[in-house]
């Protein structure tokens, strides 16, 4: 689960967390082998340029952004931003969408359904 810092910090820094991440999934994956990889939480993007810029970030990797289609997941009538996102890498997306009845946060929860692939050998 990941969750940069709030948009009060600097885009720079939060886009920094993220090469973090990314260059710990990759020394990970390398170690234990890993075919399969989810990676998602509530990235702070506000702007659609920010949106873009970590899906590249991802997709050089391998990763596609599972809920692209889900739209924004914030409860406020004043900002309409996507902030979270889930990544896959090593499966394929059946589905995704956001779960509207929650009332426990200021995000609604985004959900996946994922097929893995036949020849998948570890799940982490």
């Amino acid at each position: 689960s990941i969750h940069t810092e709030t948009f009060w910090l600097r885009s720079w820094k939060r886009f920094d967390q993220i090469d973090t991440i990314l260059k710990d999934v990759e020394q990970s994956c390398r170690a234990e082998n890993c075919d399969v990889v989810v990676a998602g939480g509530d990235f702070n993007t506000l702007t659609p340029s920010s949106v873009l810029k970590i899906d590249n970030k991802f997709s050089r990797i391998g990763f596609e952004r599972a809920t692209k289609g889900a739209g924004s997941c914030l409860k406020s009538p004043l900002i309409d931003a996507i902030l979270d996102h889930i990544y896959i890498r090593g499966t394929n997306v059946k589905g995704s969408g956001k779960v509207t009845t929650n009332s426990s946060s200021d995000h609604y929860p985004l959900w996946v359904d994922i097929e893995f692939l036949k020849d998948d050998k570890s799940i982490k």
